[in-house]
Protein backbone atom coordinates (compact mmCIF):
# COMPACT_ATOMS: atom_id res chain seq x y z
CA UNK A 1 0.00 0.00 0.00
CA UNK A 2 1.25 3.47 -0.86
CA UNK A 3 1.35 5.95 2.01
CA UNK A 4 0.94 9.69 1.59
CA UNK A 5 4.03 11.76 2.40
CA UNK A 6 1.82 14.45 3.88
CA UNK A 7 -1.06 13.89 6.28
CA UNK A 8 -4.23 14.70 4.29
CA UNK A 9 -6.12 15.88 7.39
CA UNK A 10 -3.30 18.30 8.26
CA UNK A 11 -3.23 19.58 4.68
CA UNK A 12 -6.99 20.24 4.61
CA UNK A 13 -6.86 21.86 8.05
CA UNK A 14 -3.95 24.10 7.00
CA UNK A 15 -6.00 25.30 4.01
CA UNK A 16 -8.92 26.13 6.32
CA UNK A 17 -11.16 23.62 4.56
CA UNK A 18 -13.79 22.02 6.79
CA UNK A 19 -14.04 18.28 6.20
CA UNK A 20 -15.83 15.25 7.51
CA UNK A 21 -14.55 11.69 7.82
CA UNK A 22 -16.24 8.93 5.84
CA UNK A 23 -14.46 5.63 6.38
CA UNK A 24 -10.98 5.91 4.82
CA UNK A 25 -11.79 9.26 3.19
CA UNK A 26 -11.94 12.90 4.19
CA UNK A 27 -14.70 14.77 2.35
CA UNK A 28 -14.70 18.51 1.67
CA UNK A 29 -15.64 21.06 -0.98
CA UNK A 30 -13.84 20.92 -4.32
CA UNK A 31 -11.72 24.05 -4.94
CA UNK A 32 -12.24 23.65 -8.70
CA UNK A 33 -16.00 23.28 -9.07
CA UNK A 34 -17.44 24.46 -5.74
CA UNK A 35 -15.05 26.65 -3.76
CA UNK A 36 -17.90 28.02 -1.66
CA UNK A 37 -18.85 24.68 -0.14
CA UNK A 38 -20.32 21.27 -0.82
CA UNK A 39 -18.85 17.89 -0.09
CA UNK A 40 -17.69 16.36 -3.35
CA UNK A 41 -13.90 16.21 -2.93
CA UNK A 42 -12.84 12.86 -1.43
CA UNK A 43 -9.27 12.48 -0.11
CA UNK A 44 -8.03 9.03 0.90
CA UNK A 45 -6.62 9.31 4.43
CA UNK A 46 -3.71 6.90 3.92
CA UNK A 47 -2.76 7.30 0.27
CA UNK A 48 -3.37 11.04 -0.08
CA UNK A 49 -5.07 10.66 -3.47
CA UNK A 50 -8.14 12.73 -4.17
CA UNK A 51 -11.06 12.87 -6.57
CA UNK A 52 -14.06 15.08 -7.02
CA UNK A 53 -17.23 13.10 -7.62
CA UNK A 54 -18.85 16.18 -9.18
CA UNK A 55 -16.30 17.53 -11.71
CA UNK A 56 -14.10 14.42 -12.04
CA UNK A 57 -10.76 16.06 -11.13
CA UNK A 58 -8.26 13.64 -9.57
CA UNK A 59 -4.67 13.57 -8.32
CA UNK A 60 -2.48 13.33 -5.25
CA UNK A 61 -1.73 15.96 -2.60
CA UNK A 62 1.44 17.07 -4.38
CA UNK A 63 -0.56 17.72 -7.56
CA UNK A 64 -3.28 19.49 -5.58
CA UNK A 65 -0.69 21.81 -4.02
CA UNK A 66 0.70 22.61 -7.47
CA UNK A 67 -2.74 23.25 -9.00
CA UNK A 68 -3.65 25.58 -6.15
CA UNK A 69 -0.37 27.50 -6.45
CA UNK A 70 0.77 26.45 -2.98
CA UNK A 71 4.30 25.53 -4.00
CA UNK A 72 5.92 22.21 -4.56
CA UNK A 73 4.83 20.46 -1.40
CA UNK A 74 7.65 18.24 -0.26
CA UNK A 75 9.80 18.15 -3.40
CA UNK A 76 12.92 18.74 -1.28
CA UNK A 77 12.10 15.54 0.61
CA UNK A 78 10.98 13.51 -2.41
CA UNK A 79 14.04 14.05 -4.59
CA UNK A 80 16.64 12.71 -2.09
CA UNK A 81 14.38 9.76 -1.32
CA UNK A 82 14.02 8.97 -5.02
CA UNK A 83 17.79 9.18 -5.51
CA UNK A 84 18.35 6.85 -2.55
CA UNK A 85 15.92 4.36 -4.10
CA UNK A 86 17.62 4.68 -7.49
CA UNK A 87 14.59 6.17 -9.25
CA UNK A 88 13.54 9.52 -10.61
CA UNK A 89 10.42 11.29 -9.36
CA UNK A 90 7.77 11.64 -12.05
CA UNK A 91 7.49 15.13 -13.48
CA UNK A 92 4.03 16.56 -13.00
CA UNK A 93 2.95 18.99 -15.75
Amino acid sequence: MTMALEDPAEFLHAQGWPFKRQGQELVTGCPFCEPAGGHHLHVHRERGVWRCVKCGETGNLYQLRERLGLGNGRRDEIQPLARALGTKPKRIP
